[in-house]
């Protein structure tokens, strides 16, 4: 049965403001979250390390850093800075050394109908993926003492 151009211009509209989540888009919106999250703490980190001097804000920055916001956060920063670094290396290597890229170009990314992820890419990007969840939960055992390294 086809489709009246209500229902059409309706579907139109609705996919300017739902617009498809897939793989990389979940990357574009992480590595945009994870840049400025990691913005925002590198000058908070900077002012508590300044805090250290005073002995008295030193101890009230410690019973803020205990609570569960704040642990919360701690998790997160492991996560941006793993995925972050590894997703922007990824970026790296696709856009300035043509890494990971089709053999040949399709003409028209529109008419062809192709995401721009392909199978190398969308290999490497399921890597960047895992390996920052393993690093981020290896990293929170170490920064709670339930992972010791023995070197």
């Amino acid at each position: 049965m086809a489709e009246s151009v209500l229902e059409l211009a309706i579907k139109r509209v609705m996919g300017w403001f739902l617009p498809v989540i897939n793989l990389e888009r979940v990357a574009y919106i992480l590595h945009r979250i994870t840049g400025f999250y990691l913005a925002i703490y590198l000058p908070l980190h900077i002012i508590s390390t300044h805090n250290s001097l005073n002995p008295i804000a030193w101890g009230e920055e410690l019973k803020l850093y205990s609570s569960p916001l704040i642990k919360a956060g701690e998790i997160f920063l492991i996560f941006s800075i793993f995925f972050h670094g590894l997703n922007g290396l990824r970026l790296l290597l696709v856009e300035y050394f043509n890494i990971f890229l089709p053999k040949t170009m399709p003409s028209s990314l529109y008419l062809e109908k192709i995401l721009s992820l392909h199978n190398p890419q969308k290999t490497v990007l399921y890597i960047v993926y895992i390996l920052s969840i393993i690093l981020t939960i290896l990293g929170t055992l170490y920064l709670y003492n339930i992972l010791t390294l023995r070197w």
